[in-house]
């Protein structure tokens, strides 16, 4: 079981002998790179994204969607950075990560990859990231695009009721 997180997440902190939680760190190039991909693939795929047909790789249409949504996803970055679940002998190899503000009860935006699926940590990494915010009445700004996964669906994991919608324009 994964204690509750804090409000403040710029701690490194072990979930078990294989799951790591520290903060977001944006002079590492694996973490900007696999947050912003992360990101930007799987919210094509939401209403928003397909509304602007930003899900037809190669387009104009993708690429006006990569360069708005990209300043986006930057500024809700450097306001609220993220909380990471790596591997914890690599560091640098991510399994999900979550771009949440404790505070004001917001969740930006969580993924996670299809690989920590595989191997079964999709609850583990789930709690990690947001666990502290499930009980909580949160406003939900993007589209979590990947809930409705099977990865997700089999390990129960659904958006809790007390979250609501509300799409986010700017950050």
């Amino acid at each position: 079981m994964v204690e509750a997180m804090t409000g403040d997440y710029e701690i490194t902190r072990r979930i078990d002998d294989a799951l790591t939680l520290r903060p977001y760190q944006p002079w590492m190039p694996k973490d900007e790179d696999c947050i912003y991909y992360m990101w930007l693939k799987s919210y094509a795929q939401s209403e928003y994204g397909k509304g602007r047909r930003a899900n037809k790789p190669h387009t104009p249409e993708e690429m006006v969607y990569i360069l708005r949504q990209r300043e986006v996803i930057g500024r809700l970055l450097d306001k609220h950075g993220a909380r990471i679940v790596c591997d914890t002998a690599k560091p640098y190899d991510i399994y999900g990560w979550a771009c949440v503000d404790p505070v004001e009860l917001a969740v930006h935006y969580v993924s996670i990859k299809r690989n920590a699926a595989k191997l079964g940590f999709v609850s583990e990494i789930w709690d990690a990231l947001v666990g502290d915010l499930v009980t909580e009445p949160c406003v939900v700004t993007h589209e979590l695009v990947e809930m409705r996964s099977d990865p997700w669906r089999k390990a129960g994991i659904t958006m809790p009721a007390q979250w609501y919608r509300e799409e986010m324009v700017a950050a």
